[in-house]
């Protein structure tokens, strides 16, 4: 009887292993967003200054605000949330090659649970359509 009973524990001892060595930085909480930036027109722009005051991303899970990231690089960037249920809102200054500036922004899933966006995977990505400003 007792030997059965340490035979099925050690049977089941390599299916719990794997289970018990997952992610031990807590990793799994959090996704890698990549986002794409698309320009309303198309003109290339010479560099793209994020509002960091006003762009953010709001999890309403948890309630947390996140700034949206400074760096945007050839019209894309990362960033890393907690996994969760997120409406967000982007703008943005464009300054163009012939010196003109505008302001875009993106506030399709902005205030609006309907639309709100659902990031729960370790990777995630989005693409934002920047609309100019009236």
């Amino acid at each position: 009887m007792i030997r059965h009973r340490i035979i099925r524990t050690l049977c089941c001892l390599p299916l719990l292993l794997p289970a018990a060595c997952e992610h031990p930085d807590g990793n799994e909480l959090f996704t890698e967003v990549s986002i794409r930036l698309v320009m309303p027109d198309s003109r290339p722009v010479e560099r793209l200054e994020i509002l960091t005051d006003i762009s953010y991303f709001y999890n309403l899970n948890t309630y947390e605000r996140t700034a949206f990231p400074e760096t945007v690089e050839r019209n894309r960037t990362t960033v890393r949330l907690r996994r969760g249920i997120y409406n967000f809102i982007v703008e943005a200054r464009a300054t163009y090659a012939d010196g003109t500036t505008r302001r875009l922004y993106c506030a399709d899933h902005a205030n609006d649970r309907a639309k709100a966006v659902t990031w729960v995977n370790g990777q995630e990505s989005a693409v934002l359509l920047l609309q100019a400003n009236r």
